[in-house]
């Protein structure tokens, strides 16, 4: 199955996958991905590949660079070529030239033609991808937002009590 081939479920779980090993997913999201990559194996191995690689990154040591680093910075400092007087001018000929161009070529077209567009290409959802997907749309409409919220105590607003500041 090619990536343009895969439920909408399956690849925005792929995308959170790739968010996890940073922390960087809600706990919704946190969550959602956990429950979707228990009932997907695809998706479960694809997470689990993508946090390995990230653990073999991290704990690799570091290596120093490569000496013709070095070496190239040094040669660029001596100037490669002397400047050419008059060739900011070219330049700036050219430049006016191709914006000339540009302008000739958009404006010759007349203004009641339409392009020629291609007919979108239809969009095929097999039952197996619609159940899969009312499922998920029934398990995020069942789960409760005050579960999360009564793990994660809200910190404490100081200030924005009604009544509490001055008129």
């Amino acid at each position: 199955m090619t990536h343009d081939q895969l439920p909408h479920a399956c690849e925005r779980a792929r995308r959170w996958a790739a968010l996890a090993p940073d922390a960087e997913l809600s706990t919704l999201e946190t969550r959602l991905l956990h429950a979707h990559t228990a009932r997907c194996p695809r998706c479960a191995r694809v997470a689990a590949d993508i946090q390995a690689f990230t653990n073999a990154v991290r704990t690799a040591p570091q290596e120093p660079p490569p000496a013709a680093i070095g070496l190239y910075a040094a040669a660029r400092r001596r100037p490669l070529c002397r400047r050419v007087p008059g060739l900011g001018l070219a330049g700036r000929v050219a430049a006016v030239a191709a914006v000339g161009v540009v302008g000739f070529t958009l404006g010759t077209r007349s203004p009641g033609e339409v392009p020629s567009v291609a007919a979108p290409r239809p969009i095929f959802i097999t039952p197996s991808e619609l159940a899969s997907a009312d499922a998920e749309v029934r398990e995020l409409r069942a789960f409760r937002r005050s579960a999360l919220l009564s793990e994660t105590p809200a910190a404490p607003r100081l200030g924005k009590r009604p009544g509490s500041q001055p008129l």
